[in-house]
């Protein structure tokens, strides 16, 4: 996830093996958190430390996914998480982001 501080927060996370880039999440947030782009490795892979499992990274580079470049700006209004067609999103503890 992108950088910032947002301590204290619920914010997306998107579970990368379900996401399949429609960009849903994208037209429905008010806060514009999400783009629609191919993922780096390092991106596509960030939770293999609570998953345990890393998808292929080569896919990652094929298939475009959605990411949460503005998380600080999110206000865990959960639009995104009731509106993904995937299931792909959840919003969880800031403080559980490493």
């Amino acid at each position: 996830m992108a950088e910032t501080d947002v301590t204290g927060k619920k914010v997306p996370k998107i579970d990368y093996n379900k996401c399949t880039g429609k960009g849903i999440c994208m037209e429905v947030c008010p806060e514009d958190i999400f783009e629609i782009r191919n993922l780096s490795q390092i991106e596509y892979c960030e939770d293999v430390k609570t998953s345990g499992i890393c998808p292929d990274p080569e896919y990652a580079a094929k298939e475009k996914r959605s990411y949460p470049v503005n998380i600080n700006n999110c206000t865990a209004c959960g639009l995104c998480v009731d509106e993904c067609p995937e299931k792909a999103i959840v919003l969880i503890d800031s403080d559980c982001i490493e």
